[in-house]
C-alpha cells in the first residue's frame, strides 16, 4: 500500500496549482471532483486520498515520481519503490 499519509497533498497542490496557473476550479474540473473537495486538500482540511484520486493529481500536474517524492516526508526506500510504481501506474 502506498504511504499516501507521507504526501504533504495541500503543499504539492498548491505549489504546482500556482507553477502552472491553475484556479481550484480548473483542477477540480480536470480531476472530476468538486471545487470545494480540491479546496479542502489544499486547505489540509482533507488529509486522506484514494489512489485513483492521487493518480488523477499526478496525472493532471504530470508529475514524476522524482517530483512526488519532494512532496513526501520521512521517505524510505520502500517508498522511493512505490512511488516508482505509481508513476508508471498513473501514466498508464
Amino acid at each position: 500500500m502506498f504511504p499516501y499519509d507521507k504526501i504533504n497533498m495541500n503543499d504539492l497542490i498548491r505549489t504546482e496549482r500556482y507553477k502552472h496557473g491553475y484556479r481550484l476550479q480548473d483542477v477540480a474540473d480536470a480531476t472530476g471532483v468538486s471545487f470545494s473537495y480540491v479546496s479542502r486538500l489544499e486547505s489540509d482540511e482533507r488529509k486522506k486520498l484514494s489512489l485513483d484520486m492521487a493518480c488523477r493529481l499526478l496525472r493532471f500536474f504530470d508529475l514524476s515520481h522524482q517530483e512526488l517524492l519532494h512532496y513526501m516526508t520521512d521517505v524510505t526506500h520502500d517508498d522511493r519503490r512505490l512511488a516508482k510504481h505509481l508513476d508508471a501506474w498513473a501514466n498508464h
